[in-house]
């Protein structure tokens, strides 16, 4: 007790930091001193994989937060970024998607970027292959096939060991960039998430009675918690889809016709266009069922807090029994929900994975059916 009464030791942790003094924003973050080098490949994390690998891990064994990514940085300059707003537009009412853009479309560029990169590495490979399995065929003859590049170079001789090891590169390339693609974007999206949440959280403290009676406090902590969950996931895995599919469809389309010709990818482009309508109908029908179970959710957290609020007076006059069935029938509902949607997340999944398989199906069954020689120089770059 070092001489202190037990009053006083209960005292001194009351006033105590939550998280205690090693979470002090003036301390460095491994993740803003790291070398290039582990910033290239990740290596700030290996003290926390070998601790993971040798213990369960606990809160002294994390990392500090990067101070880019600090909950009172982001909103001080989300605060900061509005009041500009405000005093440039003269009014109250601002556009909070201009404030996010402007706040961390950097962030959002640079992972751009990386996707952009990833995307043409990625194409690059089945041109690499194909030059490779066209030497390896003809490598007996008198004349190997070798790249122009390579013939202008004078490296005929090592055709096959210089296209081998840039299929390597290549694939190594292409799986870093992908990766730092990722990171930056969940790095916008856990930014974006953190500007939201302490705006939304600064707001309902700020509520008056006529407001409060229009938003129930199961739906702030909705807001708060499940609406900025659902909008990390789409800026951090799915934002992109707007430019980078169409993209990859054009230079996917462009190389099967120089493999293939046109009337194959015309039958798997049938095939893709039969299953748009069964994915646009699924989706809508997950719209509704998202609508309909936060809904639910919202009725289901606001009979619990109701029921706990009124906690002794349920207590006094016995009514346990109602309350336990009204919050029962509300979670049955909410489960129901929740079911719908884990089924049309299955359509969606079985969609997404059985037609590619259908499309080169189709591809390769038309280019076959219309007497060509389906060879390994065709097949594998397809």
């Amino acid at each position: 007790m070092n001489g202190r009464s037990a009053e006083e030791e209960g005292r001194v942790d009351l006033e105590e930091p939550l998280l205690g003094q090693r979470h002090a924003e003036t301390k460095e973050s491994s993740e803003d001193t790291q070398s290039f080098l582990k910033f290239l490949t990740f290596g700030w994390l290996t003290p926390l994989l070998q601790a993971g690998a040798q213990k369960p891990l606990e809160f002294e064994d994390l990392s500090e937060i990067s101070r880019l990514n600090l909950p009172a940085k982001l909103k001080a300059e989300f605060d900061a970024k509005w009041n500009e707003e405000e005093k440039s537009s003269g009014t109250a009412k601002v556009s909070l998607m201009k404030i996010l853009v402007k706040l961390h479309r950097k962030t959002l560029l640079r992972a751009y970027l990386l996707k952009f990169m990833q995307i043409i590495v990625n194409f690059s490979r089945p041109l690499i292959l194909e030059a490779l399995l066209s030497f390896l065929s003809t490598r007996e003859s008198t004349s190997p096939t070798s790249p122009a590049w390579l013939k202008r170079l004078g490296l005929e001789k090592e055709t096959g060991y210089i296209l081998a090891l840039l299929l390597a590169l290549t694939a190594i390339v292409q799986s870093i960039m992908q990766q730092h693609f990722l990171y930056q974007a969940q790095q916008a999206a856990l930014r974006v998430i953190q500007s939201l949440m302490s705006a939304i959280f600064t707001k309902s403290l700020k509520l008056n009675a006529k407001s409060r009676t229009q938003f129930e406090q199961g739906q702030i902590i909705n807001l708060i918690g499940a609406d900025t969950g659902r909008l990390y996931q789409f800026i951090g895995f799915s934002l992109d889809a707007f430019w980078s599919a169409p993209l990859q469809i054009v230079i996917a389309v462009f190389m099967l016709i120089r493999l293939m010709g046109g009337v194959p990818l015309l039958v798997g482009l049938s095939v893709l266009l039969v299953s748009v309508p069964v994915t646009f109908v699924n989706g809508l029908f997950i719209s509704k069922v998202q609508k309909a179970k936060m809904k639910a959710k919202d009725d289901r957290v606001s009979k619990v807090k109701e029921a706990i609020s009124g906690i002794k007076l349920v207590k006094c006059m016995a009514w346990e029994e109602y309350f336990k069935a009204r919050i029962s029938n509300a979670r049955s509902v909410e489960v129901l929900k929740l079911f719908y949607g884990m089924v049309c997340y299955t359509v969606i999944i079985v969609m997404f994975l059985s037609v590619p398989l259908l499309i080169m199906l189709g591809i390769f069954g038309s280019y076959v059916l219309l007497g060509n020689t389906l060879t390994a120089v065709i097949a594998f770059p397809a």
